[in-house]
């Protein structure tokens, strides 16, 4: 029997045919330190200086990936800075979680090799952060990022717990895996989407010096590292960014992911 034809058949039967195929990403965090970084915090002295969390970043970066489908420059920019960033970032968890581990297993020989017995440091929450998130393709890297800091914020904890390093050097660590996430989301926040293709830069057109002045005054671009309009507008004409596959797919709305940076429900 034809196949196609049984299918249709099969499919015929149903009263309702099944809703668009959804995904998402299930995260489960046991430190109050890494599910701050979802939301991102309000610094108590200065309220309005929001420091920007995965959420934050996620409307961000999936803003630049539609701006780059529609030709700007500037937003292809930032993608490559934050790929940058994440492969960066992923290097530093790693090192800063192999060490820990280096230290856990030195511990354990040490104290075999005198006819003792050491267990292992475990410790996770009573009640973890659980949740289901829809990101694109570069808050989902992030967001592996943070379940990597997460780790390293137990293991740093247990390490602590048994006097094996001190309380101060748990925390140093902390920070340390802390640090490039903060400055992964705190890179995408400048950028703002003016229109600008790179027809505008090359003929140096107000949609261009008024989408330039734009991102000069959210701190995208550093007047200093140019010497005018005139400069930006000659360097980022051509500019063409080594992104990953992922980003150069044709960008379709209806394929995009519903909720970007929300809860799933």
């Amino acid at each position: 029997m034809n196949t196609e034809t049984e299918l249709a058949k099969r499919l015929a039967s149903h009263t309702q045919a099944p809703g668009k195929i959804q995904g998402w990403i299930e995260v489960t965090l046991h430190s109050n330190e890494a599910v701050a970084m979802i939301d991102g915090r309000s610094p108590v002295d200065v309220p309005s200086k929001q420091i920007p969390g995965l959420k934050q970043f996620s409307k961000q970066s999936f803003l630049a990936e539609e701006a780059m489908g529609k030709g700007c420059p500037f937003a292809e920019y930032l993608l490559a800075q934050i790929e940058e960033k994440l492969n960066g970032a992923t290097e530093e968890l790693a090192q800063i979680n192999n060490k820990l581990k280096a230290i856990e297993h030195e511990r354990l020989k040490r104290h075999d090799s005198i006819g003792g017995r050491a267990f292992a440091c475990y410790v996770e929450s009573s009640a973890p952060f659980e949740e289901r998130y829809k990101f694109g393709h570069y808050a989902s890297m992030a967001l592996r990022l943070i379940v990597m800091f997460d780790d390293i914020v137990l293991i740093a904890r247990a390490l602590s717990y048994h006097r094996v390093i001190s309380a101060n050097e748990a925390m140093e660590k902390i920070k340390a895996g802390g640090h490039p996430i903060r400055g992964l989301f705190v890179l995408a926040q400048g950028y703002r989407y003016g229109g600008c293709t790179r027809s505008d830069l090359e003929s140096v057109n107000p949609v261009a010096l008024r989408t330039i002045e734009n991102l000069i005054k959210s701190g995208f671009l550093d007047r200093r590292m140019f010497n005018g309009p005139e400069d930006i507008c000659a360097t980022f004409k051509d500019y063409r960014a080594k992104l990953s596959e992922i980003v150069f797919e044709a960008f379709d709305p209806n394929k995009g992911v519903i909720g970007e940076g929300e809860k799933s429900s």
